[in-house]
């Protein structure tokens, strides 16, 4: 636990308008909870009240910083900053605001309140301060970074892009002079790509310098940033030219490039500033991209004489040839890719492979590889899709190869590719026929074995039909006595129910189990009728309401589970169709199926209608669903063998394929019309017999 406020804190928090000791702690837990700095002072810069997060950046204890200069312990300077918002503050009757204080190498958004309470002016200032260093170097890194990228895919010259990301480096991490320089080991040399001096102080740094005479060269060959305040002061740096323009503060870092420094990033200012190592560590982020894009441009203009005569080999070979840089850039697509994919060859050069071709959820893995470096496996071969410039997705395999050692920065990826698109689509579509076919194979298993449960249920239900009358008659028998005895005896019990209440149950009981019995009888003999084979060549003469009767009794069980509603109006008089029943059965029960499974819940019901089309001299018989309809895109495919939307149901996508055929050979039509969301009707017409 704290000690108590003091007299002073408790002044301080009435700015809330707080009052009590409670409500002093109250506010302090708040403020102690915040991650920015916050500091109560006095008139004459005195701390009276720090929070946890000030105690803890000056590394002092909340009570120890109570009665200190605010600057002493803050800044740890002995006197105050000029334009300090502390110092300016007690003078002031405004917030002050300094949005970037230095304080001990990092970057404060620095706040200066007056307090008031209830009209009145309290003593003292309140201090906030909120660190803002890595929100603003990460700002300009990343500006950085994205000029980088831009300008290397441009295609202006080394130099041109140097200055022009130079006048860039100056500007972000805001130093008046800079200069980027490389190596030349050729001419043991220093030469500068791009400097920019936007204080008109500095004199043009020659192209050319022996490295003696260079920070640069110190850098490159130390491996090590030199940043140096106060340079005129110091003895370390003997005639290097900048030290004699008048230079006092040198920020100089590599471009490192796989573990070596090719050339050199180097900032210049006429004053002393302090830089903080986040400053630092931002620069040398830029410097490590810009020196490896440095270098991949030189062995880019290095490789382009030798490209050309191997790009015009590659050009004229049937595979797709493809090859990258180590950071996943297109640097070969030979014609073959060109007619694939509809894009030409300077489309595709300088492009990231997962931003140009790939499809959107393989681009992450592809990208996975990229930077390619010796500590990352290439796959040898692999699949993935590219999309074409007309929207097409082809499925490529590809065979991969390094083109130079993966250690160094000039490693390209060689990927020779076959579309095989079609093959696999042709496998994926022959695999699907072969699990339809066994699902077919399965439902007709299916139908043989109910033909065979249906024939054995029939003896032990031939064995009730028997002799249900014979029980029948024995209880008549037995009645005449078994009502004497009531009557000589009064009421007894027959299986714990009163005679009184049997006699009149019984024989309802035996009229059950004789319309159970048929019932059961008469379902065997439909489903013997659906699965006996039909004579071939034998049209019989058909009442089409015969033939929806039928299916009817067949399908009862289903029709109950599915729905609560089903109407069924059958034209009387109609006129005969020619046919086999059979086969005339099997269309009408697959379309009541088809109705049912297509019912959302039990609320919606199926119509059945029959009917004599006077003008086409048909027989047309009519199914309707209030289901969830056909989408339009389905409504042209419901014929075809195997289509079906309805597979993880069992469906095998044969049913209605099967029903047209029937129909057709009975020169009759089978036509749909359905609504996305509400229905379908399926009409089947039937030319009359005469």
């Amino acid at each position: 636990m704290r000690e108590p406020q003091s007299d002073s804190l408790r002044f301080a928090s009435g700015f809330v308008a707080a009052e009590g000791e409670g409500d002093a702690q109250v506010l302090e837990s708040l403020l102690d909870a915040m991650p920015e700095m916050v500091v109560y002072h006095d008139d004459n810069l005195n701390v009276i009240w720090a929070n946890r997060a000030a105690a803890e950046f000056v590394g002092l204890k909340p009570e120890e910083m109570a009665g200190k200069r605010f600057f002493d312990v803050a800044c740890r300077y002995e006197e105050p900053c000029e334009g300090c918002p502390v110092v300016r503050g007690p003078s002031s009757e405004h917030i002050e605001v300094i949005e970037s204080n230095l304080l001990i190498g990092r970057l404060y958004f620095t706040r200066s309140y007056p307090i008031s309470c209830r009209e009145k002016k309290l003593p003292g200032r309140l201090i906030v301060a909120q660190d803002i260093s890595s929100l603003r170097n990460r700002y300009s890194v990343t500006d950085v970074l994205n000029l980088i990228s831009e300008v290397f895919h441009s295609p202006k010259s080394l130099s041109d892009i140097c200055e022009e990301l130079i006048k860039t480096i100056v500007r972000k991490f805001n130093y008046p002079y800079g200069v980027i320089t490389i190596y030349d080991d050729k001419s043991d040399e220093v030469v500068v790509l791009g400097e920019i001096d936007l204080s008109g102080k500095f004199l043009p740094l020659v192209k050319r310098q022996p490295p003696f005479r260079c920070f640069s060269w110190k850098v490159m060959n130390d491996g090590k940033t030199i940043n140096v305040t106060g340079l005129s002061k110091t003895d370390d740096f003997p005639g290097y030219v900048l030290k004699e323009a008048g230079v006092e503060t040198i920020l100089a870092v590599p471009l490192n490039v796989e573990g070596h420094a090719i050339g050199a990033i180097v900032l210049g200012d006429i004053i002393e500033r302090l830089e903080t190592n986040l400053m630092i560590d931002a620069l040398q982020a830029v410097a490590n991209r810009l020196g490896a894009e440095i270098q991949r441009k030189q062995i880019e203009e290095t490789l382009r004489e030798e490209r050309k005569f191997t790009t015009a080999v590659l050009n004229n070979a049937g595979p797709l040839i493809l090859v990258m840089d180590n950071e996943g850039r297109i640097v070969l697509f030979n014609k073959a890719c060109e007619q694939l994919t509809g894009y030409s060859y300077k489309e595709a050069v300088g492009s990231l492979i997962w931003d140009f071709i790939v499809i959107p959820k393989e681009g992450a893995v592809i990208k996975s590889i990229f930077p390619f470096t010796a500590d990352k496996k290439l796959p040898s071969s692999f699949e993935n899709f590219w999309i074409t410039r007309d929207g097409q997705r082809r499925l490529i395999s590809w065979s991969n190869s390094i083109m130079g050692d993966a250690r160094e920065i000039n490693v390209h990826i060689v990927s020779i590719g076959i579309d095989i698109t079609d093959k696999r689509r042709a496998e994926a579509e022959a695999e699907l026929r072969r699990r339809q076919l066994l699902e077919a194979d399965k439902m007709a298993s299916l139908g043989v074995m109910a033909s065979g449960v249906a024939h054995e249920i029939n003896n032990p239900n031939n064995f009730i039909m028997m002799n249900a009358p014979i029980l029948r008659q024995v209880w008549e028998d037995v009645l005449p006595i078994l009502d004497k005895y009531y009557e000589e005896c009064g009421d007894f019990t027959v299986s714990n129910i009163p005679y009184s209440e049997m006699r009149e149950e019984i024989p309802k009981l035996f009229d059950g189990m004789q319309e159970g019995s048929k019932r059961i009888r008469q379902i065997i003999m439909s489903m013997k009728n659906y699965a006996k084979r039909d004579p071939s060549g034998v049209t019989q003469c058909i009442n089409i309401n015969d033939v929806i009767v039928a299916a009817l009794e067949l399908m009862s069980h289903q029709i109950k589970e599915s729905t609560r509603s089903i109407v069924v109006d059958c034209a009387q008089d109609l006129p005969f169709v020619g046919g086999t029943p059979q086969r005339l059965e099997q269309v009408v029960v697959n379309l009541i199926q088809n109705a049912c499974q297509a019912l959302p819940d039990r609320n919606k019901g199926i119509s059945i209608k029959t009917s004599y089309d006077k003008r086409k001299d048909q027989v047309v018989v009519c199914v309707t669903d209030e289901g969830i309809g056909i989408k339009p895109e389905h409504l042209d495919h419901v014929f075809d063998p195997f289509f079906t939307t309805k597979i993880d149901v069992g469906g095998t996508g044969l049913g209605l394929s099967v029903c047209a055929g029937i129909v057709k050979e009975h020169h009759g039509r089978l036509e749909f019309e359905s609504e996305l969301g509400n229905g379908t009707k399926a009409f089947l017409s039937l030319p009359v017999m005469h």
